[in-house]
């Protein structure tokens, strides 16, 4: 099938060479990455949550590093935040957020049990995800060993501007280190982990380039929106390049 297809499409770069690398040919301009983006939130948000409402009342102040997906053990553990949240206990103003469920979820909740610096949310709706997001410093994508996959929080992070600290490979990882939109750290190292985060801390004016450079990342290259317009045009092109091989097919 990859070997025969007129256009190979993928959600990363790393995915689209594997499929070339199976269909053993080399790369067609047909052949083409669309990451799935996120969309840009509203800019008026109404929220009546009163479980979210006394979450906002416990992050003012201080400096959030969230996670949000769903809670796992291979490559979504952010059983690391608890961790860290350990380590740096004594900086009051450091706050971690576990949000999201899983299987791993009463596993990760059991060992921050008695850790006064870390909420764990549980599930939440899109529009409390924006609230917590715009109300946090630091995204994260934690994996507990090296994985290549394009995790879709990374997206997230960067629409509301929050510096990642990521120990996802492949892209995810180049696109952090080439485009400065925050930081990486090998798989499982809670050392490393806490020393970002303490580097983005510190570092406001590092912190602040970051933070610009998401919001300008984002905006050029993983609005949606912008991204399935695109994805369209692909396929109208490839449609129109190959007319007698076009299969189209219409649910009733």
């Amino acid at each position: 099938i990859l070997a025969q297809a007129d256009s190979l499409v993928a959600v990363s770069e790393t995915f689209l060479n594997w499929a070339l690398s199976y269909a053993g040919r080399k790369r067609a301009n047909t052949d083409k990455v669309f990451y799935i983006g996120h969309e840009t939130a509203p800019a008026h948000l109404t929220n009546t949550s009163e479980r979210f409402a006394n979450l906002m009342k416990i992050l003012h102040g201080k400096f959030v590093v969230t996670f949000v997906g769903t809670v796992s053990k291979k490559h979504h553990n952010p059983m690391i935040l608890v961790e860290t949240a350990k380590r740096l206990a004594k900086y009051k103003d450091i706050f971690f957020v576990i949000a999201g469920d899983g299987e791993f979820l009463e596993v990760v909740s059991k060992a921050a049990v008695g850790l006064c610096n870390i909420h764990l949310t549980g599930w939440l709706d899109q529009t409390e995800i924006v609230y917590l997001l715009k109300n946090s410093h630091i995204g994260t994508c934690p994996a507990a060993e090296p994985t290549m996959l394009m995790t879709n929080k990374f997206f997230s992070y960067l629409s509301e501007g929050l510096p990642v600290i990521s120990a996802f490979g492949g892209d995810l990882e180049k696109i952090i280190g080439a485009k400065k939109v925050g930081l990486n750290y090998p798989p499982g190292n809670a050392d490393d982990f806490a020393s970002a985060i303490l580097k983005l801390y510190s570092d406001k004016s590092l912190y602040k380039e970051l933070s610009m450079n998401c919001r300008t990342l984002f905006v050029q290259q993983f609005d949606s929106r912008k991204i399935y317009q695109d994805y369209c045009s692909h396929i109208e092109t490839i449609m129109m390049a190959y007319p007698s091989r076009t299969k189209v097919s219409a649910l009733p």
